[in-house]
């Protein structure tokens, strides 16, 4: 509620009775002065510790300022540095210049690194203060002391601390500082003290720091006095002599424990209360007539101000928020003094409090500029460097500053990266060509792991492409809560640096290769003393001495005299011969060269030794051999020939091609000898390939080709070996050639004569069929194989052709035969044998199909008497075996049915009833006729069975030749395909016979017009179901009144012989017989007969 609303309420209370509004309003009166009293002196109080707040602060933010300076930090991680100290010297005396404070830098071991504006014998502050300063190693925070007593002229000092913090958060030393209270005291005697009242500034142990007005002494705070820490709060008091005070207490932020005190006497208020009571009381009427204007005049005078002081206020925050153009913080239009003593002390409470707030600012300025300037110095520093640096913020890896000299290094432009993924950008790679994730860069690993990379070798691709290897280094760099800020990554370019220190090495490495394994015995003596200082390990190896002896013998030492000629003059250098003995005491032929040379000033021979006894020995032993193996040429009839490729002139040797008009042995071209001597045929291909071996593509060839025959009739083979044996030393260019030529004429018509033989063996086989040949090459276990062997094996005829282990052909053999087929080839290759081999046995080929084949071969052993080859041949005797089969089969078949065949006759002709002979002859002899009818089908299908259409057809056919015209179309035979076997063919040839006779004789086909229809199907079960059914034949009385041998016959031969059913159906169109066969007499077909 604002001051009008109760002004308001006063105008209002106005129109009371008299008396009640003067004891009121004296009331409210003296109340309202009270309660304005306790609240102003509240907020003095208040505006006063706010000022004293700022003027403390202003220590701590130079002691801050400080703390973050660079070259602070810089000693913190490398300890004091004399530059770094002077620089930082100077630095922090622009900042304290002001403070006027003594200022110290010392270690947690109390080692002082520098003091700054100290006085003769004055105390360090950690030595004046020790617990302020341990309290701030353990708050790390900057902590004030109280009020300190030291020898020096102006008498109490203040001590601020602050901890200088490391990487881990761990106090590495203590920044101190010390100076006098004046500026608090002037601060105190600077603002207005209330009229009889006074102000009191004490620190946490009571000690007051300073004071001002009067009254103080005797006034004390009441024991039981509280505020909330950061307010201020008002207490009644009494000083010595029992007069009352009104006292306004707060703490000061940012000073733990100190309060600033205002009293003011209660009397002197009090006082100004009794007055207007009074005249109140006596003037009430008047003062209820002029209550009205009063007020509002009053609160004219009480609003103005108080809104001014606002609005003040408020455009003090505004411009300490925003900077004017006037400067950092303009000042905002001067308040104009009021009348009321309060708001005026309030209004100079404000001027007081803006003025501190403005030189704050102005400090705070004036460290931002120094601090600027630092950045500057340290941005030209890093610019100048002779190393690219980076630095990245974290944690979202943004460039945030680079030299010229990175983007030089890395040859293209560094942009802000705005995210960790963009670093895939930057072709970079491990030593091993795999590619760089983000998280492998060096900065990145600092920034995102706190690691510290230390000389990490990186291949990059600059930005003309051109590969280089950089040597990167990267650190984090910490706030002061021990979290990563940012990080700083250096690096320079060592491509140059890196290959030339390879090619050092690898230079360093094949020079003392080549010494070490040269072939030939090297030495490295002094010049003038001809002491030898190294030597290689040919050299140990040829003379059989350790090196470290031979490091200490001379030249002349080695040197046993030559053996042809005398030696060269020392020094004269070039190759001579001589001999150099051995440890044992033999000697060795050596060529010695002698070369002089000087490192590092010094003069020195390099000598080398070439062991030539063995060549000295060879050359003897090759003119001999030369000798001999020109004899052995000629015996051989082989002949040599030789070609300077250079001028392409040949010449030969040897009786192979004899001399000849135009072709002598030596002094011809090579295209002389292609167009006179080789076939004209062959010409091209022999080009071809000599001009492989003249130009270099290869070193040696064999080929084979015509030449014409001296007499100049006809042609001879001539085989030709050639070998590069000369090059040019310098460019590798061919030189000169060499070779033998052997006459293979006659090998060439023998093989001709076997390759015929061959193939016509080949061709005899193929004719043959079922024949197949094979080689076993028993010490290595491979078989090779013709296609017939292979095919009957169950081999690819492919893979038998080029050899496989002979235990796939092994495996084809029955597996009944096996061990005894094992048991003949072991006995042919057993050692010492005879070797033959023969066995017949069973084989099972691809498709799984058993033949049989019978095998003949022979072993031949060495000389040793162990097994070497082992051909053979192999036939395939199937057909043989099953026709043996067969035969076997048939005799017992013609056997078996010769016996049944004896017994149907016997039981025929015993059987058969006939009133005349004639009639017995023709009965039997029918009977006996379908009998042999059944043998002859059975004998022509090899007695394997016999159709059922077949047999129906042999039964009817008599009858059907007989009278054909008359017959024609009366027999109908229908039904699907089906054979009969081997036992059903004759009992059911003889049952159909019976029913033929019966139909011609008694039935349908003894009569003009009668018709027989004969039908089959096959049964659920797969037996047969036979239809025998007549029509238009001689009406039927009835079934035969006696039963005749044609039924007993059909009887006995259905039912007991083939186990199957017979019904007869005697009806008066005619017969019907219903025939039944059990399946395992049949094999049914897809067919059918009509």
């Amino acid at each position: 509620m604002g001051v009008g609303t109760w002004l308001l309420g006063l105008v209002l209370a106005a129109v009371l009775p008299v008396v009640l509004l003067t004891m009121v309003a004296a009331w409210i009166a003296a109340e309202g002065v009270r309660g304005g009293l306790d609240d102003r002196v509240g907020r003095v109080a208040h505006t006063f510790a706010m000022a004293v707040e700022q003027d403390v602060a202003l220590t701590r933010t130079v002691l801050e300022g400080l703390a973050t300076d660079p070259l602070l930090s810089a000693m913190r991680d490398t300890g004091p540095d004399p530059d770094n100290l002077t620089h930082f010297t100077a630095h922090a005396r622009q900042l304290t210049a002001r403070l006027g404070a003594l200022l110290s830098l010392t270690d947690l071991d109390g080692r002082e690194w520098l003091r700054i504006n100290a006085a003769p014998g004055e105390i360090p502050p950690y030595q004046l203060a020790p617990a302020a300063a341990a309290r701030a190693l353990a708050t790390n925070a900057v902590t004030v002391s109280d009020l300190l007593f030291a020898d020096r002229p102006d008498g109490a000092r203040l001590a601020f601390f602050l901890p200088l913090v490391g990487e881990q958060g761990r106090p590495l030393g203590l920044l101190g500082a010390t100076l006098p209270p004046n500026a608090l005291r002037e601060r105190v005697s600077a603002h207005m003290v209330p009229t009889g009242g006074f102000i009191i500034v004490a620190d946490a142990a009571g000690q007051r720091v300073a004071e001002a007005g009067r009254g103080a002494a005797g006034v004390t705070r009441p024991a039981d006095a509280t505020w909330q820490e950061g307010g201020a709060a008002a207490f009644p008091a009494r000083d010595a002599d029992g007069a009352p005070w009104l006292l306004g207490v707060t703490g000061i932020p940012g000073l733990p424990g100190w309060t600033l005190t205002l009293g003011v006497p209660l009397d002197a208020h009090l006082a100004m209360l009794r007055a207007p009571a009074q005249w109140l009381l006596v003037g009430g009427l008047v003062a209820a007539a002029l209550t009205g204007l009063l007020a509002w005049l009053l609160g004219r005078q009480l609003l103005g101000p108080a809104r001014a002081l606002a609005a003040h206020a408020r455009a003090i925050a505004r411009e300490t928020m925003a900077p004017g153009p006037e400067g950092p913080f303009p000042a905002p239009p001067a308040l104009v003094p009021t009348a009321i003593r309060e708001l005026e002390e309030l209004r100079l409470g404000f001027a007081g409090a803006e003025a501190a707030l403005r030189r704050r600012a102005e400090d705070a300025a004036a460290l931002l500029q120094v601090r600027q300037q630092s950045e500057e110095r340290l941005r030209q520093v890093l610019e100048q460097l002779p190393v690219g640096i980076s630095i990245a913020e974290a944690p979202t890896g943004r460039l945030m500053f680079h030299n010229a000299r990175a983007e030089r290094i890395l040859g293209h432009e560094l942009a802000e990266t705005p995210e960790l993924e963009a670093y895939r950008q930057y072709p970079a790679a491990h030593p091993d060509g795999t590619p760089y994730r983000p998280e492998d860069f060096p900065i990145l690993r600092a920034l995102l792991f706190g690691e510290c990379v230390d000389g990490q070798h990186m291949r990059y691709e600059r930005g003309n492409g051109e590969a280089t290897w950089l040597e990167v280094s990267a650190a984090p760099i910490r706030d002061a809560m021990g979290e990563i800020a940012f990080a700083v990554c250096a690096f320079t370019d060592v491509g140059a640096a890196r290959a030339a220190a390879e090619a050092l090495a690898s230079a360093e490495a094949r020079s003392r290769a080549l010494f070490q394994s040269a072939p030939v015995a090297a030495y490295l003596a002094d010049a003038v003393t001809r002491r030898i200082l190294d030597c290689n390990a040919t050299a140990t190896a040829m003379l059989g001495h350790p090196p470290e002896t031979l490091r200490g013998m001379f030249l002349t030492d080695l040197d046993a005299g030559p053996r042809h000629g005398a030696p060269r003059p020392r020094g004269a250098g070039g190759p001579r011969e001589t001999r150099h003995r051995h440890r044992d005491g033999t000697m060795r032929d050596v060529l010695v060269t002698t070369v002089p040379l000087e490192l590092d000033g010094r003069p020195l021979l390099y000598a080398i030794a070439l062991d030539v006894t063995e060549q000295r020995k060879t050359e003897a032993a090759l003119a001999t051999s030369e000798a001999r193996l020109r004899m052995a040429m000629e015996v051989a009839g082989l002949g040599s020939w030789e070609v300077d490729l250079r001028t392409g002139t040949m010449s030969r040797e040897g009786r192979v091609i004899p001399p000849r008009p135009g072709l002598p042995l030596a002094g011809y071209t090579v295209e002389d000898f292609f167009s006179k001597v080789v076939h004209p045929e062959d010409a091209a291909r022999v080009r071809e390939t000599f001009n492989l071996l003249a130009n270099g593509h290869t070193t040696r060839y064999r080929m084979e080709y015509r030449v014409r025959r001296p007499d100049g009739q006809g042609w001879l083979h001539m085989e030709s070996y050639g070998v590069l044996v000369e090059t040019d030393p310098e460019t590798g260019a061919p030189l000169r050639a060499a070779g033998t030529s052997r006459d293979v004429t006659a090998r060439r018509e023998a093989e001709e004569a076997l390759r015929a033989s061959e193939e016509r063996f080949r061709f005899a086989l193929q004719a043959a069929g079922g024949i197949g040949t094979w080689d076993w090459d028993v010490p290595n276990g491979g078989m090779i194989a013709d296609a017939g062997y292979a095919s009957l094996f169950g081999v690819p005829p492919a893979r038998a052709a080029e050899g496989v282990p002979v235990e796939e052909f092994l495996a084809g053999i029955h597996p009944d035969d096996q061990a005894r087929v094992h048991a003949l080839l072991d006995e042919a290759i057993r050692p010492n044998s005879h070797g033959d081999y023969a066995a017949e046995h069973r084989v099972v080929d691809a498709q799984g199909r058993i033949r049989w084949v019978v095998a003949r071969g022979r072993c031949y052993h060495d000389l040793s008497g162990k097994p070497a080859r082992f051909p053979g041949v192999v036939i395939d005797i199937t057909a043989r075996k099953e026709g043996e089969e067969r035969q076997a089969l048939l005799a017992h078949e013609v056997d078996h049915r010769a016996k049944n065949a004896l017994a149907v006759a016997q039981s025929v002709v015993a059987l058969t009833r006939a009133e005349d002979p004639a009639a017995f002859r023709a009965a039997v002899s029918g009977r006996i006729t379908a009998l042999a009818r059944a043998h002859t089908l059975l004998a022509r299908e090899s007695w394997k069975g016999a159709s059922l259409a077949v047999v129906l057809e042999a039964e009817l056919a008599p009858y059907q030749d007989k009278a054909a015209d008359e017959l024609r179309g009366r027999i109908q035979v229908a039904g699907p395909e089906v054979e009969l076997a081997p036992a059903a063919v004759q009992p059911l040839a003889m049952t159909l016979h019976e029913l033929t006779t019966n139909a011609a004789k008694h039935g349908a086909l003894s009569v003009p017009g009668g018709e027989v229809d004969v039908e089959w199907r096959r049964s659920p079960s797969g037996g047969l179901l036979l239809s025998w059914h007549e029509r238009g034949g001689p009406p039927v009385a009835g079934p035969p009144k006696r039963r005749g041998f044609g039924a007993t016959l059909i009887e006995a031969t259905m039912r007991r012989q083939l186990g199957g059913e017979m019904h007869l159906d005697w009806r008066p169109e005619g017969l019907r017989a219903q025939m039944e066969l059990p399946a395992l007499h049949l094999r049914w077909h897809g067919g059918s007969v009509a």
